[in-house]
């Protein structure tokens, strides 16, 4: 009782007290379409990169541009993604136990729910449900629908590497011919643009380049994804020749014009920095990374941060090293950040000492460990009163004495629990302690 009643007391305590990790996205600037080429941005690599460094800092909690401007759209592809990822490994288990006929089905169905993902994130992961479907094909002796796969999937994936335990030798030799054959055959070229700008192409999982652009591809269907910040993700099947596309606009998306413009249009970050905040207030977001590559291959990065008074902007120059740059970036860190407010907004980041998270991390240890005494005590009481006749004088005094005890006991946990989770908290989480 005693122990259960201290855990509820720290747990409401530690929800109360502990802030969620602050919420952060990236967008690269890269002006025009034409400067965007002439930098030779590699934006994938960039956010890449940023998602990398956001991640890996307990401070934050990464999402996607793309993800935040729509975040209905966004939580729908999830849910398609856990079901694809479930309806697999429940195929990989009926496959290894010889149920190809399920298996078949399970594989058919998550290569149906990978379509619905972000497939410039989850191809390889589609790929590998879609060669699982041609083993239980295969197993199920398939030839002519065997066959339509094979070429099907060759086309998108032509570097496609199986597994010796999933495929005889005779299949393996088999792919490897069809592989070699599929280098000799004409490569059509295919053009995308877009009718939005910083629209990033990805064909088959694999980036191409800013739309609009060109590109040799090999012959069959391909899979298009379209990945516009402020415009709903976009994918559908291609072949070859010309195509244009037209992302839906999602609100988000005149923030990223008003700020585009106004990046465009001055060099002085004050300009420019209303516009970062209406951003990242539109997308409810609480920071942004702004990465801005130059044509002699440096990039500029800048975050702006989302208070109730304002954001507070910072810039660093960067030569080859992006990812130590972006991480200088999240760590110099406000104190507003993390004090929830903007007293302190324009000053260096300064880690609060944790002296006070120590000292009540001690006290909290010694009220447990005088809980346990008074607990131990109050069991001894117990024992003698339960062992006296109802009648013997002394059993008045020990009842008493032992419930004093027992309550002098849950008091100390109490406090202990209390004392000692709250100096956990401030000793974890720098910035926090006051």
């Amino acid at each position: 009782m005693q122990g259960f009643l201290g855990a509820l007391v720290l747990s409401s305590v530690l929800s109360t007290e502990a802030r969620s990790p602050t919420r952060i996205t990236a967008w690269v600037f890269t002006g025009d379409q034409s400067s965007a080429k002439q930098s030779g941005a590699d934006v994938p690599t960039l956010l890449q990169e940023a998602e990398k460094e956001v991640r890996d800092n307990k401070h934050y909690q990464w999402t996607d541009l793309t993800d935040a401007a729509n975040l209905k759209e966004s939580e729908v592809r999830d849910h398609h993604f856990e079901v694809a990822e479930r309806v697999s490994s429940e195929g990989r288990k009926s496959f290894d136990e010889l149920d190809t006929a399920i298996s078949l089905q399970k594989f058919e169905q998550a290569l149906a729910e990978y379509a619905q993902t972000d497939l410039s994130k989850h191809f390889p992961l589609m790929v590998k449900a879609w060669t699982m479907k041609i083993a239980s094909l295969i197993a199920n002796g398939s030839t002519k629908a065997t066959d339509t796969e094979w070429r099907k999937l060759l086309a998108v994936e032509p570097k496609l590497s199986l597994s010796p335990n999933d495929f005889s030798p005779d299949t393996l030799a088999l792919v490897e011919k069809r592989k070699k054959l599929n280098l000799k055959e004409p490569t059509p070229e295919l053009g995308v643009a877009s009718s939005s700008p910083d629209s990033q192409v990805y064909i088959d999982g694999v980036f191409r380049g800013m739309a609009p652009v060109k590109f040799k591809v090999t012959a069959g269907d391909h899979f298009l994804t379209l990945v516009t910040p402020g415009y709903a993700l976009l994918q559908q099947t291609v072949h070859f020749g010309s195509i244009k596309v037209e992302p839906v606009q999602q609100p988000a998306a005149e923030a990223l014009k008003e700020l585009s413009g106004a990046m465009s249009d001055s060099k002085n970050p004050q300009v420019w920095k209303k516009a970062l905040i209406s951003l990242v207030n539109r997308l409810g977001l609480d920071g942004l990374l702004v990465l801005v590559p130059d044509v002699e291959g440096n990039v500029r990065i800048d975050r702006v941060y989302r208070f109730s008074e304002g954001g507070n902007l910072a810039t660093v120059k960067s030569g080859n090293d992006v990812s130590r740059s972006i991480k200088d970036a999240l760590d110099d860190r406000p104190d507003g950040l993390l004090l929830g407010s903007t007293d302190r907004m324009n000053h260096p980041s300064k880690r609060s000492s944790t002296t006070p998270g120590y000292v009540l991390l001690g006290s909290g240890a010694g009220a447990i460990a005088l809980g346990v005494v008074f607990g131990v005590l109050s069991a001894n009481h117990n024992s003698q009163f339960a062992k006296l006749a109802q009648t013997d004088p002394r059993a008045g005094s020990l009842k008493s004495s032992g419930r004093t005890l027992a309550i002098a006991a849950d008091v100390s946990y109490l406090v202990g629990l209390i004392a000692a989770g709250i100096g956990v908290y401030q000793v974890a989480v720098p910035g926090h302690a006051q």
